[in-house]
This record gives C-alpha cells, sequence and structure tokens, in this order.
C-alpha cells in the first residue's frame, strides 16, 4: 500500500506531490497553517478545501486560481481508463523489490 489516500482525487494529489517531491512538505505546512493532521484530516477533505487549497499556494504548488479549480473538480465522479490503471500498477511495482507482490 502506498499510504495515499482512499480518496482517488485526492490520492492523485498526493501521488503527484510525492512525485515532485513536495508531498512532506505539503504536509508539514498543512499542520502549521491549520493545526491539523494531514493524514488524520483528509478524509474530511470536503468540509477543509480552503485549507488544501491555501496550503497548496503557499508551497507553490499551484496558483489559487488552479487550486480552486482543481477542488472543484473533485466533486465529480472520479474516472480512470484501464490503461491509466495499469500504468500507474505497473510505476508502484517498478519502484519494489524484485519479488513484491499485490494483492486485489
Amino acid at each position: 500500500m502506498q499510504g495515499f489516500s482512499t480518496d482517488p482525487h485526492l490520492a492523485d494529489l498526493e501521488r503527484q506531490l510525492t512525485e515532485d517531491g513536495i508531498y512532506e512538505e505539503f504536509k508539514r505546512r498543512y499542520e502549521e497553517m491549520h493545526n491539523l493532521n494531514w493524514v488524520e484530516n483528509r478524509h474530511k477533505f470536503k468540509f477543509h478545501k480552503d485549507k488544501v487549497v491555501e496550503t497548496l499556494v503557499d508551497i507553490g504548488f499551484m496558483s489559487e486560481e488552479v487550486a480552486r479549480d482543481w477542488s472543484r473538480t473533485t466533486v465529480r465522479p472520479y474516472e480512470i481508463s484501464i490503461d491509466r490503471f495499469a500504468q500507474l500498477v505497473k510505476e508502484y511495482l517498478d519502484s519494489k523489490e524484485e519479488n513484491h507482490h499485490i494483492v486485489f
């Protein structure tokens, strides 16, 4: 398990922040700015969208306009193609040791 949110929209955000090397900074700044632990509170995202937007802007990941646009997309059903899902699984497996297994 990668430890990302079970909400696919948030998992995509966390994955991108991780790829950019700033996920830990995001979590730290979120807690500093809002006195809330990100991992413990991310399931309440729909009530904390402004806090997330503010943090994404603060760390320079997105402009406020782009962050607000992104947060609006999180109310839509999540869509992912079979090819994209397979690519994500392959990338995850490629990052692990040779004999790593995944159970679905």
